[in-house]
């Protein structure tokens, strides 16, 4: 839901595996800018400092659906208008493993994600199988 609406308003979505380490989310978060950070409440502690140093907000979600952004989207209009955008403006940044050297941020348009996604389904309607 957060990555939908992320796209909808015309953000950039970054996601961080939650198993990274302070060194390794340091570098992220320092390279990528965000404006807004996600975490759960276990996480607030090590990214509060990096949120600050970027100007950054630092909002809650758990896995069960509480937090602080939850209460702040619940005091907000239920509806928004979607924000159009080109096919090619960025609309996803994924950072690579680093597996030959320092992680890379990949850049993902809004007609590489509509790409990915007709792949994913045409893929999936020609594995299908019947019971």
């Amino acid at each position: 839901m957060l990555y939908d609406a992320t796209l909808q308003v015309g953000a950039i979505f970054l996601t961080l595996n939650t198993g990274y380490k302070q060194d390794e989310l340091t570098y992220f978060i320092e390279d990528a800018g965000p404006s807004l950070i996600a975490c759960g409440d276990a996480a607030t502690v090590g990214l509060a400092g990096l949120a600050r140093g970027q100007d950054a907000v630092v909002f809650t979600l758990n896995a069960d659906g509480s937090g602080t952004l939850m209460w702040d989207v619940a005091a907000k209009p239920t509806t928004f208008a979607t924000v159009a955008c080109p096919p090619d403006v960025l609309a996803a940044l994924l950072y690579t493993l680093g597996i030959t050297g320092r992680s890379k941020g990949v850049m993902l348009s809004h007609d590489n994600l509509l790409s990915n996604a007709r792949a994913l389904t045409d893929f999936g309607r020609s594995h299908q199988t019947t019971l």
